[in-house]
């Protein structure tokens, strides 16, 4: 289901981890990379789900490709682990 608004994907994000038990930290500003906006980032935390999975720390990267109007037109993500390791301890 694409995401038609920054702040629908914003609220999305926020309502999924526990704020009180988690946290993200940017490891710099994020840059400008040719024609995509390029943000590093580490993340560890507890999702609000009913058994309350805790997620390791863990290094991300962030990729939104712009088309000619400067609009996101690809969002990509890359992290330090699989995704089934975030959840190991």
């Amino acid at each position: 289901m694409p995401v038609r608004s920054p702040d629908i994907f914003s609220t999305a994000v926020r309502g999924l981890f526990d704020r009180r038990l988690s946290k993200l930290e940017l490891l710099g500003e994020p840059a400008l990379r040719g024609d995509a906006v390029v943000a590093e980032w580490r993340l560890e935390g507890t999702l609000r789900l009913p058994w309350r999975p805790a997620i390791k720390p863990f290094v991300g990267r962030t990729t939104f490709e712009l088309d000619g109007d400067g609009r996101v037109a690809r969002h990509a993500e890359e992290w330090s682990l699989a995704w089934y390791d975030a959840f190991g301890s």
